[in-house]
């Protein structure tokens, strides 16, 4: 599947909206994560962002992997759209690091009800940002294809270094 055929696919199966989703989810986490005092509610929460976010990128795997059709979009997504949807994902994961220090200086990660989620949160936050990345790439064509130009004349030039010996 082409970027273009990802982008579509990812357009028309909402993305936008359900990164806003992810955003909010991860926002009405960071407010209640403050304090060892109401550990049910941080844990409920974490389980409920977890899952949120666990669906999201499920998805989000499952039609860049082309295993999940989705009709195509009345109109192909525009770069501000892409731009807004990274700009979510990247403010979401910097929620997410935000609640692991609280939850850090809250004496959480050594609960049993909240760090299991918590190590899952950092995983995904991963995993956002880098889709993030992705989508930012995907966004500027010129810039990644400028890139790849400029690697492919720097070979042909022969200005190739072994990066063990850089």
């Amino acid at each position: 599947m082409s970027n273009c055929e990802v982008m579509n696919a990812l357009e028309a199966s909402n993305i936008e909206v359900q990164s806003f989703n992810v955003l909010s989810s991860v926002s009405s986490l960071a407010a209640v994560a403050r304090s060892r005092a109401n550990v049910l509610r941080v844990a409920s929460s974490l389980y409920t962002m977890n899952r949120s976010l666990t669906k999201f990128l499920e998805l989000t795997h499952a039609i860049m992997s082309g295993k999940k059709s989705v009709p195509a979009p009345k109109e192909p997504p525009s770069p501000e759209t892409m731009k807004t949807t990274a700009d979510n994902l990247e403010h979401a994961y910097r929620m997410i690091q935000y609640v692991g220090e609280l939850s850090k200086r809250a004496q959480l990660t050594n609960n049993s009800l909240t760090a299991g989620s918590l190590r899952s949160l950092g995983r995904h936050a991963d995993e956002l940002l880098d889709f993030a990345d992705w989508l930012e790439a995907v966004a500027n064509p010129k810039e990644y294809k400028g890139a790849f130009e400029r690697a492919k004349r720097e070979r042909d030039m022969g200005e190739v270094y072994d990066l063990s010996q850089v």
